[in-house]
């Protein structure tokens, strides 16, 4: 884990090092969308699956009312549902956080520990150290400051009420983008109580923000921020390819009743 952690580590410095303004805080920030960007494939996966299992849910309501009660034949007839339509449900909802877990753990690991100057001459590699600014902080580390616009992100989120806002707007971003993907119609009891499940991680980002230092809530923040986005683009072009779909029905039905005419 310990590559990991350098490799996160050396993300951050490097470029915090080539930034203009050589603010950490915003190297943050733009390491978090170096970091989604490259996890997008999995994103994109994941985020269809969990599209295509709300399409599901009026057929999976009507299966439950046919079972009635047969809890064996219902689930045979929902994995039969799922194999037709080719919807896996555990890659759907667990891949893309298995693949962030560590990177999770990771970031905890350097915003906990290893946002210090004394760290920059041993953890960085060759390349990232050659950087003129990184060169300039390790020969004087009062150049190494972990900070947003001058606020001190190894603060905690109850230092004060600015700090607080960190946790806060990481909190509220989470609940957004967990919002945007919950099904909102044709809930049974059991999803249901899964859909309030899903908003205790906005609860616990906000508790956890308030107990670490807020740099981890700036990630999180960030990274919720650009999941909307994806997943705004990604809704907004199925929409688009359901209206486009739409249209070349209409344009079918019309010429097949120009030929019906002719024949006539």
């Amino acid at each position: 884990m310990y590559y990991l952690y350098q490799f996160i580590y050396n993300i951050l410095v490097g470029i915090w090092g080539v930034l203009p303004v050589h603010d950490l805080g915003l190297a943050i920030i733009l390491a978090t969308i170096v970091v989604r960007l490259a996890m997008w494939p999995v994103d994109k996966k994941g985020l269809r699956g969990r599209q295509a299992l709300q399409s599901l849910q009026p057929e999976i309501v009507k299966i439950k009312e046919k079972a009635k009660g047969d809890k064996q034949a219902e689930s045979k007839m929902i994995m039969e549902l799922y194999k037709e339509k080719e919807v896996n449900p555990v890659s759907s909802s667990c891949l893309p956080l298995l693949v962030q877990f560590p990177f999770l753990i990771g970031l905890f690991q350097v915003f906990m520990y290893w946002l210090k100057p004394e760290f920059l001459a041993d953890r960085t590699y060759a390349f990232v150290r050659s950087l003129p600014y990184v060169k300039q902080a390790i020969a004087d580390p009062a150049l190494f400051n972990a900070t947003l616009f001058g606020i001190d992100l190894s603060a905690l989120g109850k230092a004060g009420l600015v700090f607080a806002l960190f946790p806060i707007a990481a909190a509220a971003l989470q609940y957004y983008q967990v919002k945007m993907l919950s099904p909102q119609q044709n809930l049974d009891d059991q999803q249901k109580m899964m859909a309030k499940l899903n908003f205790l991680g906005p609860v616990m980002i906000l508790f956890f923000g308030f107990t670490f230092p807020i740099a981890m809530s700036l990630y999180w923040a960030a990274m919720s921020l650009v999941a909307i986005l994806q997943q705004h683009l990604i809704m907004k072009k199925d929409v688009e390819v359901l209206e486009e779909t739409s249209v070349n029905q209409k344009v079918e039905k019309k010429k097949d009743k120009k030929k019906k005419k002719r024949k006539k």
